[in-house]
């Protein structure tokens, strides 16, 4: 190839970044999408070879046709100048054979690795292929320890696995797809089949990631000689060293998966990746604490013994008060609202409880009123054993509540202490000064709050005016209640948002509250985020809502919302690698959320991670099928896949379950671009007669006509938009606009007007 040209269609090669034996592969800069990918090229002297140009292109069919976050996604392929080359994500990080030190990697973390590669092998090899050439080398670890499956071009097809209902394996018998003799694959890595040349099956992939997986845990190969006959030999008749004796650090039960993995004989091995993929899942979850390790403990929802809806309020509000005022502890690990209200009116036991969110204890209660009369029972469970740590019953009356839940936090905290890891260890820090909670001046305030609370932890448009409702009487039985006025902002902000009130009408009113919030108490962490996103959605203040939110987290590191936010204004601003940082944060410290882990799907999406993408909303779906935000975001998806009728399905669906609150625009944008003229025209009847009743967004109404080639329409919408300040136009650089629109002077004007850089 003439590198003098350094442009291979749309990609404008950077820096070599990678060479092999097929290939040349170049970091570059896809013009059109503004992204970074990796551009391999066929190496010059093999571009006339017909059999290699053929296992390049056999390369690229096999890898695009898994849709894994663990398999490197292919994004084009194609020829110029008799050039032939194949357009990749860009996967930042390096090669598994750079991140393997000579003593090996922690026993953790490369069964971290073990588990994402057996994952993707699963998918794999239900679909018929196996690799062939699973080395470290086509291995890659990104920043983020994401592994990525490289470099398929020795893969071939066998004829898919079958699976009867109780899941048991039926394999058929492989058909040989090279010449009799011909070794395929790398000597070291290489099963005893194919050492021997014999046809091989999922199994011989399986052998492969064990000797990867030796190498990992102690730095060697399982098999060493001087030359490649010996070699061959060596994996053909001899065992290779205990792991135990290269690394004492390795497990019984790690040290027996790799030992059934390198099998010589392959019936005696895991048959697939998904058999692989299991053995890790059962042993890793396993619950095993080790000494020292830190104290973690979820607070399951307290059960409402009146069994009606009106005290659900009170039972959720005593579970959220203990949950919050244990999250202040220094050092103790307890998971956010959303990773334990999944429980509620649910039949799962302790036990269960503790290995789904990988915590050391639980707490269960019950909470009856009677009048003012009050019983609380409270239980704390170790989650190794089952049994109960402590227990005790309070009888009192409501005026009480306060005393009882510092009482039943400290009890917690004492316990966890002195039962499980010593009463001479300080493993929390001085937990008496970081639990005192903000408190009412009376329970009138109290209940009301909780009230409010409750109704905007449901998150319908209904609930969160019944929120702000309750929010104010609090404030009127207490003025100086500021997480009231915390609760205020955050309803106000989610209704201008999403449209729900004109953004002028919200946010002012957000900001009020949340300003208020602060002035009764400046070191509020959650006034400030609240005030953060009010300073960004509305006055796209960048700078000061990012000096909020970092307030926001100074004053409070675990509170995920001041994370998940600064992400979307690092997102706005382009700054795609921070942003990311910051939704890693945020879904680490909550993730069974809802709206993170639905954020940071369409994160990846920006960051051009497609199949990573899909896998991440696929699984928030399991968490709540009904959920309008991930169909959106899959729609949106779609459509950057130019999966066009999958997209109007996934906006179809978004549409339906939000009411039409939620991406009409897009969805009349989709049928538009699809040349469905008709449909886009009816959305945007639609529009007019939502309109008429409520507020409707400019910018729904300028993506359609946008994508019907109107854009002088388009653009009067949009500077419509501006006036009103609608919330979205944050990201108006990351909407999916016509070049006719993108690249008119009106779109420059509108991105200085907001700020953007």
């Amino acid at each position: 190839m003439d590198l003098e040209q350094r442009q291979l269609g749309h990609y404008v090669l950077e820096d070599k970044i990678g060479s092999g034996g097929m290939g040349v592969v170049y970091k570059a800069r896809d013009k059109h999408l503004d992204r970074w990918v990796a551009v391999k090229v066929l190496r010059a002297d093999k571009v006339v070879d017909q059999e290699r140009k053929r296992r390049f292109i056999h390369e690229a069919k096999w890898a695009s046709s898994l849709n894994h976050p663990n398999v490197i996604t292919i994004h084009d392929i194609g020829e110029e100048n008799e050039v032939i080359y194949m357009v990749m994500e860009y996967v930042g990080g390096k090669s598994l054979h750079d991140l393997i030190p000579e003593e090996g990697l922690p026993v953790e973390i490369a069964m971290k690795y073990a588990a994402q590669i057996a994952d993707a092998l699963a998918v794999a090899h239900r679909a018929g292929i196996v690799h062939r050439d699973l080395k470290p080398a086509n291995i890659m670890v990104n920043e983020r320890e994401l592994v990525k499956i490289l470099d398929f071009g020795l893969a071939k097809l066998v004829e898919p696995e079958t699976y009867d209902e109780a899941e048991t394996r039926t394999m058929r018998r492989p058909q040989p797809q090279t010449q009799d003799g011909m070794l395929m694959g790398s000597a070291p890595y290489m099963s005893p089949e194919q050492a021997e040349a014999q046809p091989v099956d999922a199994r011989t992939d399986i052998f492969s990631i064990g000797v990867v997986l030796y190498e990992m845990l102690t730095g060697h190969r399982p098999f060493r000689a001087p030359s490649t006959v010996g070699l061959l030999a060596a994996i053909l008749r001899e065992e290779p060293r205990s792991l135990r004796l290269l690394n004492r650090t390795v497990p019984d039960w790690v040290e027996g998966i790799v030992h059934r993995c390198l099998a010589k004989d392959r019936d005696s091995r895991y048959q697939n990746g998904a058999e692989l993929k299991k053995a890790l899942e059962h042993e890793v979850h396993e619950p095993r604490r080790e000494a020292g390790a830190a104290p973690s403990v979820a607070v399951l929802p307290f059960v409402n013994l009146n069994q009606d809806e009106e005290s659900d309020f009170f039972s959720d509000g005593v579970t959220e008060d203990v949950l919050i005022a244990l999250s202040k502890v220094p050092g103790l690990r307890v998971p956010a609202r959303s990773a334990v209200f999944r429980y509620k009116a649910a039949n799962v036991d302790a036990a269960q409880a503790a290995r789904d969110l990988n915590v050391s204890a639980v707490v269960e209660g019950s909470v009856r009123r009677m009048g003012k009369r009050l019983r609380i029972v409270v239980e704390l469970i170790n989650a190794g054993d089952g049994y109960q740590i402590w227990s005790e019953r309070y009888d009192r009356t409501i005026d009480d509540i306060f005393d009882i839940q510092d009482e039943i936090s400290r009890a917690i905290v004492e316990a966890l202490k002195e039962k499980l890891f010593g009463a001479s260890t300080q493993p929390m820090g001085d937990w008496r000064t970081s639990m005192r909670p903000t408190r009412p001046a009376n329970i009138d305030a109290h209940e009301a709050h909780l009230k409010g609370r409750y109704h905007w932890n449901r998150r319908t448009w209904e609930s969160l005016h019944r929120a702000i409702e309750f929010f104010n009487e609090a404030i009127k039985h207490d003025p100086a209640y500021a997480p009231a006025y915390v609760g205020l902002a955050d309803a106000w902000n989610l209704l201008g948002y999403y449209n729900e009130r004109p953004p002028r009408d919200a946010y002012p009113k957000a900001k009020a509250a949340a300003t208020k919030a602060l002035q009764i108490n400046d070191n509020n962490a959650e006034a400030s985020a609240s005030l953060g996103y009010a300073t960004l959605f509305f006055d796209w203040d960048w700078s000061q809502a990012e000096k909020h939110f970092h307030r926001a987290i100074e004053l409070n590191e675990k509170y995920p919302s001041a994370h998940q936010w600064l992400a979307w204004l690092r997102f706005a601003e382009g700054r795609m690698e921070d942003a990311m940082r910051s939704l890693e944060q945020a879904h680490a410290l909550d993730p069974l959320s809802l709206i993170i882990n639905n954020h940071y799907a369409l994160a990846l999406i920006y960051a051009g991670r497609p199949a990573e993408a899909e896998y991440q909303i696929r699984q928030n779906m399991e968490l709540d099928s009904g959920f309008a935000l991930n169909f959106l975001v899959l729609g949106a998806l779609h459509q950057s896949e130019a999966r066009l009728e999958e997209a109007l399905e996934s906006l179809s669906r978004a549409v339906a379950l939000s009411q039409a609150r939620l991406g009409l625009g897009r969805f009349g944008f989709t049928y538009a671009v699809c040349g469905k003229e008709r449909e886009a025209r009816e959305v945007l009847r639609q529009l007019d007669k939502f309109a008429s009743g409520r507020y409707v967004a400019p910018l729904e109404y300028a993506q359609v006509h946008a994508g019907l080639g109107e854009t002088d329409a388009a653009f009067q919408c949009l500077e419509h938009a501006l006036q009103e300040r609608t919330s979205d136009l944050i990201r108006l650089k990351l909407y999916p606009w016509p070049d006719a629109i993108r690249g008119h002077e009106r779109f420059a004007s509108l991105v200085r007007a907001i700020g953007l850089p």
